[in-house]
This record gives C-alpha cells, sequence and structure tokens, in this order.
C-alpha cells in the first residue's frame, strides 16, 4: 500500500479546499446569475407586454373570426403587432381568447381560430391569467435550440379578461452565463496552480523542521547523539524540537556517566589484576612442586581472560576516534586471520571480492577489531568446525557470514545491545564494539537472515569501496 508524505497531504487537502471553494463558487454564482438575468429579462417582458396590451382594443378581438385574415381590422392589430415586434426586438406576439384559440400572430403560419397545443405556462397560471394577473413562463427551448421566455398579460374589455397577449422573446442574455463560465474555469484553473504552488510554499514550512527532525530521530536510533537538534520556531514542531534536544542531552549525559564509570571500574580492577598476574608468574617460576606450578598457571590464565574482558570495558567505554585511511580489505582480513590464527585452526576461512584489492575508507585499527570480534563470535558459535566468510558485494557492501547455528530473528535488534549474551562466559560487548566502531566511521551494520545457515553480517558505508 503506497504510503503519502506529511508534505503531500498537506499540499493535497490544502488544494482539495480550494477546488471545493472554487467549485461551490462557481455554482452558486452561476445559479445566481442566472436568476438575475432570467428575473431581469422577465421584467422587462413583462413590461413590454402591459404596455402592448393597452393599445389593443379587446372589442375589435371579438368580431375576428377565422378567415377574416384580408379584413382591415385584422391587418391592423397585426401591423401594430408587428411595429411592436421590431421596435423591441422580440421574436413573436400573439393574441389568444380563453378558449385557447389564436386571434392575431406575428408567426403567420399560425391561421385565425387555431388552437394552443402547447403554452409554456401550467394550468393554473392560465387560469391565473384570465383572472386578470400577468404571468411568466419558464425558460424553454425553442425549434432552433435556443432558449426563450414569454411573458402572457391579460387583456381587459372594460372589467372581464376578454383575452390575453403573449411576448415571446429570446434569452440571449443568458449567454453572458456561458462567458461567465468560461472565465470561472480559466480563473479556477490559475487558481488551482496558484493553490499548488502557495501549498508547496506552506506545507514546506512545516514539513522542512519536521524533516529534521525525522533525520535527528534517524541519527538517535542509530546511536549518533552527537549531533545537535536545532528547531527555530515557537510552534508545536519547535516544542517537540526542544524536547528531542532535551532528551538527547540527557542520553549523551547518562551514556557518558555509564562509560565514565565503566571505564572506572576496569581500570581499578586491570591494576590489580596486573599484580595478580606477575605474583602469579613468580610464584610459577619458583615452585618446582608440578601440581602446584600447574596452579599458578590456571591463576595465570584465569587472570589473562579476566583482563581481555577489563579491554572490552575499556574498548566500549572509551572507544578511539576514527582516524581513515584508503585501505586494502584483503589485507586487514589476514591480519585478523594471523592473530585469530590458533583459534581458526580446523575452520575454512573464505575471502570473496568482485574486484581485486578492493578499498574501503576506515581506520585500519578499527576494522580489524571489527574483524577479529565477528571472527571470536563465530568460532564460539560453530564450536569445533565449519566455515567463516567474508565477501565484497558490490561498491558499497560486504557481508560477513558463517555457518553456525544462526541467530534467532526475534533476537536480530537486540544481539547489538550493550551486555546482551547467549553464551554464560559472555560479556555482551562484543556486537555493541563491532556496531560503534562501524558507526564511528560512517557505516551501518545489521544481522540479516542468512538464506544458507549461521549468522550473516551486511555492512554498508557512506564512502564506497573502491
Amino acid at each position: 500500500m503506497p504510503t503519502f508524505s506529511i508534505r503531500s497531504r498537506l499540499i493535497f487537502l490544502f488544494t482539495l479546499q480550494i477546488i471545493i471553494i472554487i467549485f461551490a463558487g462557481g455554482l452558486y454564482l452561476d445559479w445566481r446569475l442566472r436568476q438575475t438575468l432570467e428575473n431581469e429579462l422577465a421584467d422587462k417582458l413583462e413590461s413590454l407586454a402591459k404596455t402592448m396590451a393597452l393599445q389593443i382594443d379587446a372589442d375589435l378581438l371579438q368580431n375576428i373570426f377565422p378567415g377574416d385574415e384580408e379584413t382591415r381590422t385584422y391587418k391592423n392589430i397585426l401591423q401594430q403587432l408587428e411595429t411592436f415586434k421590431r421596435q423591441t426586438n422580440v421574436r413573436r406576439i400573439y393574441l389568444f381568447l380563453k378558449n385557447k384559440k389564436i386571434a392575431v400572430d406575428t408567426d403567420l403560419s399560425a391561421q385565425i381560430g387555431n388552437d394552443l397545443f402547447f403554452l409554456p405556462i401550467t394550468p393554473e397560471e392560465t387560469e391565473a391569467l384570465f383572472s386578470g394577473q400577468t404571468v411568466n413562463s419558464t425558460l424553454f427551448e425553442g425549434s432552433d435550440g435556443l432558449l426563450y421566455k414569454t411573458s402572457f398579460t391579460p387583456i381587459l374589455a372594460g372589467e372581464q379578461v376578454s383575452a390575453a397577449l403573449a411576448l415571446e422573446a429570446s434569452a440571449h442574455t443568458l449567454d453572458a452565463i456561458q462567458t461567465v463560465r468560461r472565465d470561472l474555469f480559466i480563473l479556477g484553473i490559475v487558481v488551482l496552480v496558484g493553490s499548488v504552488f502557495i501549498g508547496f510554499l506552506f506545507s514546506k514550512r512545516i514539513t522542512t523542521p519536521l524533516n529534521r527532525l525525522k533525520a535527528a530521530a534517524k541519527k538517535i536510533t542509530k546511536g549518533d547523539y552527537e549531533s545537535k537538534i536545532q528547531i527555530k520556531s515557537s510552534d508545536e514542531i519547535g516544542f517537540l524540537g526542544q524536547t528531542m534536544e532535551e532528551m538527547r542531552r540527557a542520553i549523551v549525559q547518562r551514556d557518558t556517566r555509564q562509560k565514565t564509570m565503566l571505564a572506572g571500574v576496569a581500570h581499578e580492577i586491570r591494576n590489580p589484576l596486573g599484580g595478580i598476574e606477575l605474583f602469579a608468574g613468580l610464584l610459577a617460576s619458583e615452585l618446582t612442586d608440578e601440581k602446584p606450578k600447574n596452579e599458578a598457571k590456571k591463576i595465570q590464565k584465569e587472570v589473562q581472560n579476566l583482563k581481555k574482558i577489563v579491554n572490552n570495558f575499556l574498548n566500549y567505554a572509551r572507544p578511539s576516534k576514527a582516524k581513515k585511511e584508503n585501505c586494502v580489505v584483503k589485507d586487514i582480513f589476514e591480519e585478523a586471520k594471523l592473530l585469530m590464527a590458533q583459534d581458526l585452526n580446523g575452520y575454512k576461512v573464505e575471502f570473496i571480492e568482485d574486484k581485486k584489492n578492493s578499498r574501503i575508507f576506515i581506520d585500519p585499527q578499527h576494522l580489524k577489531q571489527i574483524f577479529l570480534n565477528l571472527m571470536k563470535n563465530s568460532v564460539e558459535a560453530l564450536q569445533g568446525s565449519g566455515t567463516i566468510k567474508l565477501e565484497i558485494k558490490g561498491p558499497d557492501k560486504l557481508d560477513f557470514s558463517d555457518s553456525g547455528p544462526g541467530i534467532p530473528n526475534e533476537l536480530h535488534e537486540q544481539v547489538f545491545e550493550p551486555f546482551f549474551t547467549q553464551r554464560k562466559d559472555g560479556t555482551g560487548l562484543g556486537l555493541a564494539i563491532v556496531k560503534s566502531l562501524v558507526e564511528e566511521n560512517g557505516g551501518e551494520i545489521r544481522l540479516v537472515q542468512n538464506i544458507n545457515s549461521g549468522a550473516k553480517f551486511e555492512f554498508s558505508f557512506s564512502k564506497p569501496l573502491y
């Protein structure tokens, strides 16, 4: 399932709001403009219809019958309607009686006495018309596909409504709505593009400090507590940054105190151990009886084991700063093998590289220490026989693996924690020191699932191997 960044979400939400506002505003403006223009047209037609109705003699209409198209009365009324039609630029004017039969019509195809099969008003509105009210039709589409509106007004004979006048005109003024719609569409596109740009800038002000916090949190999870968290703002993000900085300082102080305590304890232990080792050696050299002499040698051996443990504490508590240089990986690996020659007796040790004399920019002593610790772990896991392999894969990655029993998946994250061990006589500092040295040199290490058997450690470095 794809994930979207906060920045993308902010831009999307900001743009969506603008789209909704423009769409809703456009619909309202379109409706409002249409209503205004339609009402304006209705008022105009109504005024014209009333004016024209006053000029019609209702009594004359009662004397017009089918076939009277050539009579003077009919022609005079028709001429009167035609003149008004030209002056007002309307489409059609016609007069009809209560029985909905045409009396006079500027549309010459309509004969006297023809039925009006279509009236763009409802029966209720027709009844209101012949009760003395002026009514207006809704917009309707003519045979030419254009919109029209008709205003109906009663013609009085005394106080009685004897006929009605219909004034039909084109609603061409509503064509302006199409122009407005086009302009609104163009404006919407411009505003939409602008909103995306503004949303981009606005989101950047929020996401930039968040990305800094994210990068800082990532460094902290990798054990890098040296980089300060600087968020210059007084809002919630600034408060979060300040809180994270206080947390970082607290971790640094606690880590410093812990390492100082470890170094102090290790130092205090190492001094008397040196004395014990010295006196045990002297005792072993002076004794002639084989049994007590062997006991003295056992003391020396155990003291050496304790010294190794103390040195591990010191290496973890006070790691030396990296002095990087271009190192040939194979040369450093062979040095580590030579130092571990006695322990590696009986094991198969392989070195694989896709390019001869592959190099890495790292402190050579740190790299050797890394190899030594990993080899020691592998020897202890293999318990007598097996394969230890270092493989350089590509320009920025190498893998160290063995054919031992491996490490359960649920423990992959814990193995690098200080003092975590599954062996009774282990200190749990070997892999913690390895991780510390790798990160000191700008790299990353992780325990990955080995396709075969055994443990597999994957290294990656910011400066590629070459």
